[in-house]
């Protein structure tokens, strides 16, 4: 029986401690396998296949003196990039085990099986051609055969101008004549001496402006053409206007709304797409129809937003900080007027009563209140009762 115990300084090979080797490699006791002797030249203390002190080679590489390389042996359908064997391609091209290199991508686009650059299945192209599509095509026109124009989709070289705007065998650019007016001494479509107009500009006179034509749906801010917005509000090239958010919540058509009708009034807010008259819009008025008024009349008397009361004429001659008053007091109440900035009762607001020391409005049929008319109540004494008014 060959193990760990049994074979302290070999491999096992069935039943057989062997000594370790390239053609007996393994760890202690284990099983031993045979090195390959292109990669590997000898097998460590702990039963490793080794090139040297490092570890055994890998594919499209060959142990030599103990060292790793990549060669024509390894490596004999690809080229060597430093010791690694790589696919031919048209990046990493060169024959069997010579160093990779890069093909011109205008000349080649394909590295043969001889690791030669080609385009398509001929030689690299040569000279002012270029490979297309397999094929080495002759230049018509390019930086070299047309220095000073652009390069137009029949292949012929134009002369710089609106409609054929480049420089040194570019492609011919079409410039748009409703923002430039002219191809720059750098083949760049220009608006007089600037670069061409934006989008929402056109180009007048060598300047770009913006303007009803230019920007027909949106507004002009600095120069430039905005998409309506609530910052941003106009039409048809007018001066673009910032709505506030406080009285309005969309702009359309150009203007400034809340909602589907126009931006709120003074004294209003809009929200949820609706103008009210709160607190917040009519903090030292009231409201009134949806309106906010100044709140210190007799007609519409209130503050703080709150709806407006009317105050009676009669009853009161003022309204202070939002609520009815007679003079210094408060409105007057039923029975009595407001008279001089004092409340009274007598014969006007009191016909069919009589009128306390108070001032108050009393019944009058009562012993101790008794009158009628407006007069001062009396009280009546004794045995006398109070019968239409009078003490009887």
């Amino acid at each position: 029986m060959c193990n760990a115990l049994s074979c302290t300084g070999g491999c096992c090979q069935g039943t057989q401690c062997v000594e370790r080797g390239l053609t007996a490699c393994g760890p202690v006791g284990g099983a031993c396998q045979a090195c390959d002797a292109t990669k590997a030249s000898a097998c460590s203390a702990n039963g490793e296949c080794r090139c040297g002190q490092g570890a055994a080679c890998v594919g499209g590489q060959r142990c030599v003196s103990g060292v790793c390389i990549c060669d024509a042996t390894s490596c004999p359908s690809g080229c060597c990039q430093g010791t690694g064997c790589q696919v031919r391609t048209a990046a990493a091209c060169g024959a069997a085990g010579a160093s990779c290199v890069a093909c011109d991508a205008a000349k080649a686009d394909n590295c043969g099986a001889d690791g030669v650059c080609r385009c398509g299945v001929g030689a690299a192209c040569g000279g002012l051609e270029t490979c297309t599509q397999g094929a080495c095509m002759g230049p018509t026109c390019g930086a070299q055969l047309c220095p000073t124009g652009c390069c137009g989709a029949d292949g012929g070289c134009n002369p710089t101008a609106l409609d054929s705007c480049g420089l040194m065998g570019s492609a011919c650019v079409v410039c748009d004549p409703s923002r430039a007016d002219a191809c720059s001494a750098a083949g760049t479509c220009a608006c007089g001496s600037v670069s061409m107009c934006a989008v929402g500009q056109r180009c007048v006179a060598g300047a770009c402006v913006c303007d009803a034509t230019s920007c027909p749906t949106g507004c002009c801010e600095g120069g430039a053409c905005r998409a309506a917005a609530l910052s941003t509000c106009g039409t048809a090239g007018s001066q673009c206007l910032g709505c506030d958010a406080g009285v309005a919540d969309t702009c359309a058509s150009g203007a400034c709304r809340c909602g589907a009708s126009a931006a709120c009034g003074p004294g209003q807010r809009c929200v949820n797409g609706m103008c009210q008259c709160d607190g917040v819009s009519c903090p030292t008025g009231c409201c009134q129809g949806g309106a906010c008024v100044a709140g210190n009349t007799l007609p519409a008397c209130g503050a703080a937003g709150g709806t407006c009361a009317t105050c009676s004429s009669t009853g009161a001659d003022a309204c202070d900080a939002g609520a009815c008053r007679c003079g210094a007091g408060l409105a007057c109440g039923a029975g009595t007027r407001c008279d001089a900035g004092v409340c009274v009762c007598d014969a006007t607001t009191c016909p069919t009563g009589c009128c306390d020391a108070q001032q108050r409005c009393q019944p009058g049929t009562l012993k101790q209140v008794c009158g009628t008319g407006g007069a001062a109540c009396q009280n009546c004494a004794g045995s006398l009762r109070c019968m239409s008014g009078t003490c009887q």
